[in-house]
């Protein structure tokens, strides 16, 4: 996954066992890959609507491929379902390695037409919440 190639995922199950589409509108995709980043995102998500991801054009992939399954069903499943925002999981490391990642930051995949057109890493909740406020139209 690099900038000008084509996002390649269309279509991905979220915690509450639905399918969600990334389409053409689809203009950003933030990636998590540790509790740090997780958190980072949560601190500014659960305060908003359950439509606001939605209404900035974003997903959200979390990769939890490394929980023992023991724990995802048990505890993190249950936890991840009382979130009124959609996260997309991944389960298999194979799909977790395609994203590029830096430990304890969020990815930032800025999108047009689906094409990549910027990657960055996000490390506070105040870059988050900037760029969920900045467009993706050039």
């Amino acid at each position: 996954m690099v900038v000008g190639s084509i996002f390649s995922i269309d279509s991905w199950q979220n915690q509450f066992e639905e399918t969600q589409k990334i389409t053409e509108t689809t203009e950003r995709v933030y990636f998590l890959s540790d509790m740090t980043a997780s958190k980072i995102l949560h601190a500014e998500l659960e305060k908003k609507e359950k439509e606001y991801l939605s209404s900035k054009s974003a997903v959200v992939f979390s990769d939890i491929h490394k929980m023992p399954s023991i724990i995802t069903r048990m505890i993190a499943l249950p936890k991840m379902r009382s979130y009124s925002y959609p996260l997309l999981l991944i389960t298999d490391e194979e799909t977790g390695k395609i994203f590029p990642k830096e430990t304890e930051k969020i990815t930032f995949i800025k999108l047009k037409n689906k094409k990549i057109i910027s990657i960055e890493f996000i490390g506070n909740q105040e870059e988050f919440q900037k760029s969920l406020e900045t467009s993706s139209k050039k």
